[in-house]
């Protein structure tokens, strides 16, 4: 009896331990993520801005591009410096120029909200270059630029007429590994190896 006992005293105490011992982890791991967020005084991931003037533009696909930008309160200053107390009497713009043909930019106006910093712009135009200015259109009708993105090319829409001398096309691959001679239908390829 006394064995019985001693060996159900170790279970009880074993899985008491054990029991103790998940339950410290599970509050180790719950508290870990609130401690580094504390101590590094930091929200975890990117921020917000960078303090930095800049406009980028992007291809979505051969018909849609993507500007973001950043603008700092300086730029503002700087505005009023040089204008006026006419900020809020401006309005936004894009500006997206069409430079395909380089001698003869095409621009189109695109009205975007006050406080927006991205803004995905439908040019309809396949195999063309643009790049855009951001700037506020004056209340006297002059366009100020605040700034200007980089350059980028629309994707065609379609499939390329360009074939690569690297590459053989698939018919001569076809015709080279074909044992049987070309125009073959399968049923007659399948009985060919079978017989």
């Amino acid at each position: 009896m006394s064995t019985f006992l001693t060996v159900t005293g170790i279970v009880l105490a074993v899985f008491a331990l054990t029991f103790v011992y998940l339950k410290k982890q599970q509050g180790q791991q719950t508290n870990l993520k609130p401690e580094m967020a504390e101590k590094s005084g930091e929200k975890p991931g990117f921020p917000e801005n960078y303090e930095k003037n800049q406009l980028n533009l992007l291809v979505r696909d051969p018909y849609w591009l993507y500007a973001y930008w950043e603008i700092t309160a300086t730029v503002q200053t700087e505005f009023s410096k040089q204008f006026g107390d006419i900020w809020n009497n401006s309005k936004p713009l894009l500006r997206l120029y069409d430079i395909t043909d380089n001698n003869n930019k095409v621009y189109y106006d695109i009205q975007i909200q006050d406080y927006a910093n991205s803004w995905y712009i439908h040019t309809g135009r396949p195999n063309h270059t643009f790049f855009v200015d951001l700037g506020r259109v004056l209340p006297d009708g002059k366009f100020y630029c605040i700034a200007r993105s980089n350059t980028v090319t629309a994707p065609s829409n379609h499939i390329s007429d360009i074939i690569d001398p690297n590459w053989m096309p698939i018919d001569t691959i076809w015709n080279t590994l074909n044992p049987y001679e070309s125009g073959s239908s399968s049923q007659e390829l399948v009985e060919g190896r079978c017989n």
